[in-house]
């Protein structure tokens, strides 16, 4: 992403934002993704971590899934519960919700000053809590009135702390890795001290059983300690590259763990001794992947197969993915027919036939990458990429066939194509490959400095843009010649009117367009932005369907009112105007684009494809009624000292209200937590503020709107 500033010489004014005006039709994704963090909360719920499409939600021992609408953050995404039943998300950020419904509803939680990432939270109660977080530096802070307030009670000199464990005796243990095998505090968290005992050298995980027994695993060994951690044995040995990566205790007191390898350890004799089984299971990742469910079920989140799911012990295992749309959709192609052809990032090439609801696995594609591409070249051919393979389908995806192009290196690949229906793979360390014979072979470009886009045009001039700057060449890949300087890492192009489009090099604009193969190149973001608004525009990704219709994924910062919005905006005339259109999505982040032939539009997301319909409405699905994204007018108004302000939400969303004066300084808060689809109010007293004019900001996951109130006294 290229961020510029947009300088504006005039008065800062509020955001007034335009209406919905279309939708978008949810097809689902495919089941499956990497799962890094599981944990049972006290009622028995199940909770998922996904690296992509944030956290899930199970209420049937992992029978189904869903969405909590808590975002993403990678594998650092941790879950912990107060003795109520408050739930805790620690993220490898600086922003952490609680939540006392299952995240049906959700609060930011304030977390200490300075923080920049959280590690670790744990609840003694509602009101005192423990946090690891860093600022740069590892710290342990606590809180004793819910997180309004902090205080620094120690520092750590460990990497990737673990999940804080209670002792029997009250006693806090926080695992982790180098300096010191553990941090212990024995007066609720006031004091802690390094445990040093030599061996092991550091613990990863750490359970402690009902005798009050510490168990814990560090690389292939297990070891065991019966006084509060001052000794340790070692009762389990395995090869170092079989580290463990997860441990958990069962309701009757088994406990259980799992290494690379993978195999699983059980113990029933409170951890003194350890059996092993070696089950037929994918790799497992370096997490906190492993739980039981209360009828004894064991759940183990895997590396590109999500959630598998055993019940004899963990001598064999069941995927148990239902729901769990948990991977970024890297790709998109959609066949001549409808059908759409979905690469999952990091684990596969899946289907949605059209006249379908269910995702199909391509069973001949067999998936080793990080990084997944699929497009359609004008003439009906299917690529996707996977690591170190392409594959090709002549028949809407009916039948594939994979090669070893020999071009493929580490990094993955990316596709591009031209009106000729030739083949472009990109790798941003090996180059721009070319192929005109429906990729029998390939063609090595040179002159594009780890390129990220390629594409051709209708006259034959091939397109490249990577770190240096945006290319064409007009003798087939021969030379290049620079269009524009800067680094590059999305661009397309409108076939049918025969226009790039381009993302910002840092200087000259968030987007700009080219009617004349790039001599020339035209700002088209102006409208983004109110007059008088300072902000940074962000291009994340570039679309354009087969009507010439623009789609992009825009972030926008107006620095100066501190807010920051990613949102998906749609231009019908070529970037003249622009208009919003978020209506039906649960996530506003595109990863991929794709232009149907039937003239419909599809994007890629966090776990989810969609299809844009501008004549649909959005429906809760609940309650049977559509809902748009309103902010309404403040009722009574003018009004003294307290007004109610109604909002609708067509999605669930976090959401912020908050008041500001006419100098736009910020006066009141109102509401900052997660709210459900539908029509909403909340209540808002004046009391402190002096009469006068006001305006009231909702700001979402769907964008942001303001009014204006009168307060008379």
């Amino acid at each position: 992403m290229k961020i510029v500033k947009l300088v504006i010489a005039a008065a800062i004014t509020l955001l007034l934002c335009s209406s919905v005006f279309a939708s978008w039709v949810n097809l689902g994704g495919p089941n499956g993704g990497t799962v890094y963090n599981l944990y049972r909360a006290s009622d028995g719920y199940l909770y998922a971590s996904t690296r992509d499409a944030g956290l899930f939600m199970s209420s049937d021992n992992g029978a189904t899934w869903s969405r909590t609408g808590i975002p993403g953050d990678g594998f650092y995404l941790k879950i912990s519960e107060s003795p109520s039943g408050r739930l805790f998300t620690a993220a490898f950020s600086s922003t952490s919700y609680w939540s006392d419904d299952h995240f049906e509803t959700s609060n930011l939680l304030t977390l200490p000053a300075g923080i920049l990432k959280v590690d670790v939270i744990h609840a003694i109660d509602n009101d005192n809590l423990i946090l690891v977080g860093r600022n740069p530096n590892i710290s342990i802070f606590k809180s004793t009135d819910g997180g309004a307030n902090w205080s620094t009670v120690g520092t750590m000199g460990l990497a990737n702390p673990g999940r804080i464990v209670v002792g029997t005796d009250g006693t806090l243990f926080i695992p982790g890795l180098l300096t010191s095998v553990f941090m212990r505090s024995t007066d609720n968290g006031d004091n802690w001290t390094e445990v040093t005992p030599g061996t092991p050298a550091a613990l990863q995980y750490l359970e402690c059983t009902d005798e009050g027994t510490l168990v814990g695993g560090y690389f292939g060994s297990i070891y065991r300690s019966t006084d509060n951690g001052d000794n340790w044995t070692e009762v389990h040995t395995a090869m170092v590259t079989n580290g463990i990566q997860g441990m958990a205790a069962a309701d009757d007191g088994t406990l259980y763990a799992v290494t690379l390898a993978p195999e699983v350890l059980t113990s029933t004799d409170d951890g003194a001794t350890w059996s092993s089984s070696t089950p037929d299971l994918p790799a497992i990742y370096d997490s906190h992947c492993l739980e039981t469910t209360v009828n004894g079920d064991l759940v183990l989140g895997v590396f590109n197969k999500a959630i598998k799911m055993s019940s004899d012990g963990g001598s064999t295992w069941a995927p148990s993915n239902s729901g769990l749309t948990a991977s970024l959709i890297g790709g998109l192609a959609v066949t001549a027919d409808g059908t759409v052809i979905a690469a999952a990032d990091s684990f596969g090439i899946y289907q949605l036939p059209s006249g379908t609801t269910a995702w199909e696995q391509i069973d001949e594609i067999t998936c080793t990458g990080a990084d997944l591409d699929a497009i359609r070249t004008p003439d009906g051919t299917l690529y996707a990429g996977a690591t170190n393979y392409l594959y090709k389908s002549t028949d809407n995806g009916a039948n594939w066939t994979e090669y070893n192009t020999g071009l493929v290196g580490s990094n993955g690949c990316r596709f591009g194509t031209s009106p000729s229906s030739d083949l472009f793979l990109i790798h941003a360390q090996y180059g721009i490959f070319h192929s005109t014979d429906a990729g029998g072979s390939f063609t090595q470009l040179s002159g594009v400095t780890a390129p990220y886009v390629a594409f051709g045009d209708a006259q034959g001039a091939i397109y490249g843009g990577g770190l240096t700057g945006f290319y064409r060449s007009d003798d087939n890949g021969g030379t290049f010649t620079s269009l524009v300087g800067g680094a590059h890492d999305e661009a397309a192009i409108d076939f049918t009117n025969d226009i790039v489009y381009l993302d910002s090099d840092g200087s000259i604009s968030a987007l700009q367009k080219s009617t004349d193969h790039g001599d020339t190149w035209t700002t088209i973001t102006d409208g983004l932005v109110e007059n008088g608004v300072l902000a940074t525009i962000g291009t994340n990704k570039i679309g354009v369907d087969n009507a010439g219709n623009l789609f992009v994924d825009f972030t926008i910062n107006r620095f100066m009112e501190g807010v920051v919005t990613r949102s998906i905006y749609v231009s019908e005339d070529q970037g003249a105007t622009w208009r919003e259109d978020i209506a039906g999505l649960n996530s506003t982040k595109a990863y991929s684009f794709a232009a149907g032939g039937d003239g419909d539009f599809y994007m890629g997301t966090n776990g989810e494809v969609y299809c844009f319909d501008p004549t649909n409405d959005i429906t809760d699905t609940e309650a049977g009624q559509a809902f748009d994204y309103t902010l309404s007018q403040n009722y009574p108004n003018p009004f003294n000292p307290t007004t109610s302000i109604a909002f609708t939400l067509p999605q669930a969303s976090h959401v912020e209200i908050t008041v500001f004066n006419l100098v736009g300084q910020q006066v009141a808060s109102i509401t900052n937590q997660h709210f459900s689809a539908g029509q909403h109010n909340v209540q808002f007293d004046a009391s402190l503020l002096p009469s006068g004019v006001y305006f009231y900001r909702l700001n979402s996951d769907l964008g942001m709107q303001v009014k204006k109130m009168l307060l008379v006294k």
